[in-house]
């Protein structure tokens, strides 16, 4: 599950893995309006510290419209990766987000015109993306 370490109006932090792991740590940050920060650090087989992350930010593109910028970084460079066309992992990646735009959009105008909280309209299960789930309560408190 998802741990919140810190909650502030600007966005909130936490971590999340498996507490059963010690040799993997990762790390999330949201700061309003739109800066989403994940932080991995773990130890690979041969006792190596390793880092990963990842940097999602946006901005406004139009009338209800933003756009949005990814960056990925990493300390181990999977050479398998390398084979791969760099088209072919924004054309995947692209595709995903799209779908997670549409299914956020669509639930942003209902919560627009019913005017309750999400907490009020929708049923989180523990299966679902705790991380949602935290921000779904941010966004309720801050408006």
């Amino acid at each position: 599950g998802f741990e919140v370490t810190e909650r502030t109006p600007r966005g909130f932090a936490g971590r999340w893995g498996e507490a059963s792991n010690a040799t993997f740590a990762n790390t999330l940050r949201f700061e309003a309006p739109c800066v989403l920060r994940n932080d991995n650090e773990y130890v690979d087989k041969d006792g190596n510290k390793n880092y990963s992350s990842a940097l999602f930010l946006c901005r406004p593109s139009g009338q209800g419209k933003s756009m949005l910028i990814v960056r990925f970084g990493s300390t181990q460079f999977n050479s398998r990766f390398a084979l791969i066309p760099d088209w072919v992992i924004h054309q995947t990646s692209n595709t995903v987000f799209e779908q997670d735009m549409g299914f956020l959009s669509s639930q942003n105008e209902i919560l627009l015109r019913k005017k309750v909280p999400t907490k009020d309209l929708y049923l989180n299960l523990k299966s679902c993306d705790t991380w949602v789930t935290e921000y779904r309560r941010w966004l309720d408190k801050v408006g």
